[in-house]
């Protein structure tokens, strides 16, 4: 869908009239015919996220230009070999012209759509990087430990009902209007069913049951290995999981730390269905209002569905939640500040697009735009400890 909506958007054919030339998306997106109220800053951001999934995939060439004081690089990008095919006027520039070495750029099946790999990072490394995470060196087994090294044993919980959501008609019919993120400054699943996701999740019981068993299921695979990894929660004492939803993450942590005094916080109607757990107590509240209190907060794959001014006020609320040397976990996905073409960074870059898509603000971040994030709240610094399928696990330090 992001490649539907650059050839409707006719992208290729801006390229193609600057044959030679690396083009940054804001002036491609100076060449729209945007709407009245859409700003140009604001469509090329968008239009930017969808370029860079391309170009990760093969699509388009991409040049990094180090313009920004803050060090953020603005990309360019250029038809290669394989968009040079998808313009839709009639061209006479030859493929020759093309650098060669594109010719060979993709070896593998694109992916462009929504596979069941995007959010889960199956096939993924996991790997360390230095406190509060086991030995660096990550092997990917059915055997708990050997040679030294940490292997994490394979999950047999089933990713089915992960992949019955992401492919549901409500999320696959919005992913049509992709390129009216750009042209119109909306979102498309807003656009379509009159209220963003998360209130719809609340007024669709079929939706809101289907969204959290796949919620859980990719719980039930990401989380043994994070706990196979990831030591940080041998020293917490009391732990609150952020947007926790039915509190399959926080009853894992608790299983295997039952020192922990856990809160699972969420949403009234999605803590309304929520089982008991051992070590957990379910609370129902808004994040943007106030947090409960604990020695440690936890966020998985909370921050990337909100704008940076929502995650400003999460952020805010996380601080006065936490007392002094209190501390943040953050798993998200961190994207390379250039663009990539390995699995973690196309996964990132897809998850981002489907962001774009479904949340307004929503975006997948670098880990420069985390930390300006945190630090903007008070927070002194952050630390990327491991990578888990492709998601980072970052701790994040009030002091």
């Amino acid at each position: 869908m992001a490649l539907k909506a650059a050839v409707k958007l006719q992208v290729m054919d801006i390229l193609a009239q600057h044959q030679g030339s690396y083009l940054s998306a804001s002036q491609i997106a100076a060449r729209f015919s945007l709407v009245h109220s859409t700003s140009l800053p604001a469509a090329a951001t968008s239009l930017d996220r969808i370029l860079r999934l391309l170009a990760s995939h093969g699509l388009l060439s991409c040049c990094p230009l180090y313009t920004s004081p803050q060090g953020h690089p603005t990309l360019t990008y250029a038809l290669n070999s394989i968009s040079h095919h998808l313009t839709n006027r009639n061209l006479t520039t030859s493929t020759t012209a093309i650098a060669a070495k594109d010719d060979n750029y993709i070896k593998d099946d694109i992916g462009i759509g929504i596979g069941i790999g995007i959010g889960i990072g199956i096939g993924t490394n996991t790997n360390t990087n230095t406190n509060n995470c086991s030995d660096n060196k990550i092997v990917d087994t059915n055997n708990s430990k050997k040679d030294g090294c940490v292997h994490v044993t394979k999950s047999q919980a089933s990713l089915a009902p992960y992949l019955l959501l992401i492919q549901d008609p409500i999320f696959m019919q919005t992913l049509y209007d992709l390129h009216e993120a750009i042209l119109d400054d909306v979102v498309p699943f807003t656009k379509l069913y009159g209220m963003p996701c998360f209130s719809y999740t609340e007024k669709d019981p079929r939706f809101n049951k289907l969204f959290n068993h796949g919620m859980v299921a990719h719980t039930e695979n990401f989380m043994p290995a994070l706990l196979q990894i990831y030591t940080g929660f041998e020293s917490t004492t009391s732990l609150v999981d952020v947007g926790g939803g039915i509190g399959i993450s926080l009853s894992m942590i608790t299983s295997q730390h039952p020192h922990i005094h856990g809160i699972n916080f969420d949403l009234p109607h999605v803590i309304a269905t929520a089982p008991e757990y051992p070590g957990v107590k379910h609370m129902g509240g808004d994040m943007f209002e106030t947090i409960p209190k604990a020695q440690v907060i936890f966020m998985k794959r909370i921050l990337h569905d909100w704008s940076d001014a929502h995650c400003l006020k999460i952020l805010q609320r996380c601080y006065e939640a936490l007392p002094s040397k209190g501390k943040i976990i953050v798993v998200d996905i961190l994207l390379p500040s250039e663009v990539e073409c390995t699995l973690e960074a196309r996964m990132g870059y897809q998850l981002d697009v489907l962001m774009l898509a479904y949340n307004e603000g929503g975006r997948e971040r670098t880990k420069k735009e985390l930390e300006e994030l945190a630090t903007a709240t008070g927070f002194i610094k952050l630390q990327v400890m491991c990578s888990v399928h492709g998601y980072s696990i970052v701790e994040v330090y009030k002091d």
